[in-house]
Order: C-alpha cells, then sequence, then structure tokens
C-alpha cells in the first residue's frame, strides 16, 4: 500500500532525515575515538578493529562514510530491531494460553524445556533451530503484527510505475508496511494471531486477487485447508505480486536475525512463563501503547512478570 505525496509524507521524512543525521553525528564521534587510539593490535578482534583493517579492491582504507553505514548497523540495525521483535512474540504467546502450550510441547520434545525432572534443560544448539518450525510460526505471525518497521521511507530517482500509480521523479513516498500485514484482501482473519497460517510456504506472498474475491485465503492445516476451492479455484496457486509480509523491508539481514529470534526466545521461554503486568492495560492497553519513531514499539516498553517454570510447576 502507498501513501503518496501530501504534507504529512514529507514531515515524516524530515523527521527520519534528521534523526539519521543524529546517527551520522554519534557514529562519527565513535569512529575518531576509535581513529585516535592508532592501529589495533594483532589479536584485537572487535567490530571497529575489523573495519579498520578492511581494504577495499585497490587496497586503500574504506572511506569514512562507509565506516559510519557499517557501524549504524551493527550497533543499532540488529539490536533495536531485534529486541522489539522479541518483546511483540512474548507478549503475543502469553496472550494465547493454546499457542503457548503447542511451543512448549515443541521445546519439551528436543528436551529444551525446564521441569521439575530437569531443572537445566540442555543448551539450544544451531541444529535445534530447525526443528521449531511452530516456534518459528509464532516467530513470522508476531512480526505481521507488529512489524518493528512499519513504513520504509522512500525517494523516486526516476519516474515509476507502481500498480496503478506513476510516482515522479523525486517524489517522496512511504510503502505503508503494516497496513499491507493487516490488510483483509491479502490474510483471512487478519486481526487475529494466527500461528498456523505460516505453515503454508507460500504464506508471504500475495495472492491473486480477483473482482469475485478480495482475497485467497493464506494458511493451511485445521484453520485454512490447503485445498480448499475458493471461487472455484484451489488455494494452493502459485505466488505472484512479490510478498505480502515484508517485516524488514526484505532486508538482507534477515537470516541472521531469524537465528536471534528463534535462539534468544526458545531460551527464555524454556526457563520462563511471561505474563502481562497489570500496569499495562491488558493487551488493549498495550494496542493503544504503541509508538513509532524509527521502530515499532510500546511508549513506555512492555512490561512482563518472567516466572520461573521450575517454581511455577512445583507451587
Amino acid at each position: 500500500m502507498l501513501t503518496l505525496g501530501g504534507g504529512c509524507v514529507v514531515q515524516l521524512w524530515n523527521k527520519h532525515q534528521k534523526a539519521k543525521v543524529t546517527l551520522l553525528r554519534i557514529f562519527k564521534d565513535l569512529l575518531q575515538e576509535v581513529q585516535a587510539r592508532g592501529e589495533p593490535a594483532e589479536g584485537e578482534h572487535s567490530i571497529a578493529a575489523h573495519l579498520m583493517r578492511t581494504r577495499d579492491e585497490k587496497g586503500q582504507p574504506i572511506p569514512d562514510v562507509r565506516i559510519w553505514s557499517e557501524l549504524s548497523i551493527f550497533f543499532f540495525a540488529g539490536v533495536e530491531t531485534t529486541g522489539h521483535t522479541m518483546a511483540w512474540v512474548l507478549h503475543l504467546i502469553s496472550q494465547h494460553p493454546e499457542v503457548e502450550a503447542k511451543v512448549l510441547a515443541e521445546l519439551e520434545e528436543l528436551q529444551l524445556l525446564a521441569s521439575p525432572q530437569r531443572p537445566s534443560p540442555r543448551p539450544i544448539e544451531y541444529t535445534d533451530l530447525n526443528r521449531l518450525t511452530y516456534l518459528s510460526c509464532c516467530i513470522k505471525e508476531s512480526m505481521r503484527l507488529y512489524p518493528v518497521v512499519p513504513m520504509i521511507f522512500r525517494k523516486a530517482m526516476r519516474k515509476l510505475r507502481v500498480g496503478n500509480f506513476t510516482i515522479p521523479k523525486g517524489t517522496f513516498f512511504i510503502v505503508h508496511i503494516m497496513a499491507t500485514h493487516t490488510s483483509e484482501r491479502y490474510w483471512e482473519r487478519a486481526a487475529d494471531f494466527l500461528p498456523e497460517r505460516w505453515l503454508d510456504p507460500n504464506c508471504e506472498y500475495a495472492r491473486p486477487v480477483t473482482p469475485k474475491s478480495r482475497y485467497v485465503p493464506t494458511g493451511p492445516a485445521d484453520l485454512f485447508a490447503a485445498d480448499k476451492p475458493v471461487n472455484g479455484k484451489c488455494h494452493a496457486q502459485k505466488p505472484v505480486n512479490g510478498h505480502a509480509c515484508a517485516p524488514n523491508g526484505i532486508s538482507p539481514h534477515e537470516p541472521h536475525m531469524d537465528v536471534e529470534h528463534k535462539a534468544s526466545v526458545a531460551s527464555l521461554l524454556s526457563t520462563f512463563k511471561f505474563e502481562l503486568a497489570d500496569e499495562m492495560g491488558g493487551a488493549e492497553g498495550v494496542q493503544k501503547a504503541q509508538t513509532y519513531n524509527i521502530t515499532l514499539a510500546p511508549e513506555k516498553g512492555l512490561m512482563m512478570h518472567c516466572i520461573p517454570r521450575v517454581s511455577s510447576a512445583n507451587s
């Protein structure tokens, strides 16, 4: 979904640009501090040391502006987004006991769940991640409902044609990711938290839309049969029209973030049960507290009680 032109877009773009300038100033100061230390020692393996040693194809040090960009990626892009995503996942699972029960069953099957008989479950290994199928569905569904990057700002560098819209060169516009993620046009029961829909490997892709049907339902299993006819056509169609779900704007860092999300959430849920604190005002209060600066987050944080599973099991 696109929002084109208008004073609102310009204001948001200006806010985004000011935030970016402030961020670059911070990392410029950090770079100067690093450069003042001189050449990194041979055994130093910090991010700054690796960037200082990096050379381009001509053997020259990479420009300062490139180092600023890389520092912002390492210190910002992969921290706040991951933290907010984990918070939203834990919140949604805590609000749906039937979903939590399935996640715990999956962890128990892999001997990753704390219990009176196994108070210290074994550490999660990399090979476990691909076996956490249902937890992965929960994370994807959370990122659909609460994309930490709900809007992407762009400037057309040339004249573009997007769907029925012609975008003149130089136009500022917003790609409204959250609007697409929660649209009944693309998602059956779009407002509901339904991890099972992600058992369909093509779930994230936009479906063909016909005049007689606002959407082709997404999701298999007992919720939406994979061979369910829709207007005389089978649900299992070849995806078209690109992604209907892009919580990070189709980021090249998504595989790395996927590992972080699954490993971190699985570790937390294996040891703790999470319950929303009364101060949040329930799920409705969390919904009202949403705020968007660079990422989507509760305005004053997401307060939850962390209850050890072993002690709660013994009580």
